[in-house]
């Protein structure tokens, strides 16, 4: 009796031993198999496919290298909008009223006057002015006015910065315009030729540095200087003299920041062709970071890197309708190698914070005097390019 019961003891004690192996508790053998078949690699779907998601963890598309495509000087985007201090506003649009087989021409509209411009990398030209422009009476003629002026060919305003022009005078061309008028009391209207006597164009390369509501800028100066001979056929013999005169502040990433317009040709005080003002606000693009140096005045050589030499600045990049940080995650900066290779700005793309910042180096690539830079942004699904613009302030 006794070797039985030893025996059946032995037997009751593995049969616990075995149920436990098991792994009781309701399904631990399924948990088992699933963490080793994980651990050893073999397990193939999901697992899989999130490892590969965790290798390219932080791994990004390589952005082409940077082809502008308009002038740095007046970037054209659709649907931008610039407010000035004395009430108006610049909107821009792509034209079709001229159509052009070569490049985009785009109508920038000041309310009362819309001027359109096309924009390439090596020049900026002026293809035509709207607006309504007075004419003195001439019997029977009465209440002349003309609008619709086109030029041909357009007026150059701006060339590479290398091709200074100082008050280069270009002689010939021709405009067609609309005119309407009132003659013996009737109304009228017709399609007129124009003889440009001359245009005359000034534009300094040096920076000015220019005080706005929305900060300093520097930027470049354009005079122009239309000169129009117009003759009414078979209304009167006279021909008039008409003189359009603009004067433009051009900033990189911005386009015209200020400007001082006569197309009155000194018939009236119309403030609808004859204003001055100055950049108030930027609408759904970028709002432009501004640095500028105190403490010390730089040398003629590069300044150092010194303690009483300090830039005060706001260097995150955000929208300024609304204040809105740019975000990385949507946008490339697509010129960012160019601008970092020059030695003193440096765009970090800040991957926690999902913005980018700036910051300015002191070094021997500093510039000594103020300048200022183009940034431009690009959205990554559509495509949409954003100027915007660094402005570097030296001795206020």
């Amino acid at each position: 009796m006794p070797v039985e019961f030893l025996v059946r003891a032995i037997l009751i004690a593995s049969l616990a031993l075995f149920t436990s192996a098991c792994g009781g508790g309701g399904g631990g053998s399924d948990a088992a198999v699933e963490q080793i078949d994980t651990g050893s690699g073999t397990n193939t779907g999901e697992n899989e496919d999130n490892s590969e998601d965790e290798a390219n963890a932080g791994e990004e598309e390589a952005i082409p290298p940077f082809i502008a495509t308009q002038h740095e000087l007046l970037p054209l985007i659709e649907n931008t909008t610039i407010a000035y201090d004395d009430g108006k506003s610049l909107e821009v649009t792509k034209s079709t009223a001229l159509p052009d087989e070569t490049t985009d021409i785009y109508a920038v509209n000041y309310g009362d006057i819309t001027q359109f411009f096309s924009s390439t990398p090596e020049q900026i030209l002026l293809h035509g002015v709207d607006g309504v422009f007075s004419i003195p009476d001439n019997a029977p003629a009465t209440n002349i006015s003309f609008n619709t002026i086109r030029f041909s060919p357009p007026i150059l305003i701006w060339k590479k910065e290398q091709d200074i022009i100082e008050n280069q005078i270009e002689a010939g061309g021709t405009a067609t315009a609309t005119l309407t008028a009132r003659v013996l009391g009737l109304p009228i209207t017709r399609d007129i030729s124009a003889t440009i006597l001359d245009s005359s164009t000034s534009q300094w390369t040096a920076n000015q540095t220019l005080t706005s509501a929305i900060g300093q800028f520097q930027s470049k100066k354009i005079v122009i200087a239309i000169n129009l001979a117009i003759t009414i056929p078979e209304l009167s013999s006279e021909v008039f003299s008409f003189l359009l005169r603009d004067t433009l502040n051009l900033v990189p990433g911005i386009g015209i920041i200020s400007r001082d317009v006569d197309y009155t040709n000194g018939q009236s005080d119309d403030s609808a062709l004859k204003f001055t003002h100055t950049i108030s606000a930027i609408n759904e693009l970028p709002h432009p970071i501004t640095f500028v140096k105190s403490g010390a005045s730089p040398a003629p050589s590069p300044p150092e890197d010194t303690t009483n030499e300090t830039y005060d600045q706001d260097r995150i990049f955000n929208f300024s309708n609304n204040g809105t940080n740019i975000s990385s995650e949507l946008y490339d900066i697509t010129n960012m190698i160019d601008i970092n290779t020059a030695g003193w700005i440096n765009i970090t793309k800040d991957n926690i914070n999902k913005n980018y910042t700036v910051d300015i180096l002191v070094n021997e690539n500093t510039p000594v005097s103020s300048t200022s830079a183009l940034v431009m942004f690009e959205h990554k699904i559509s495509g949409q390019e954003l100027p915007a613009n660094i402005n570097l302030i030296a001795n206020p």
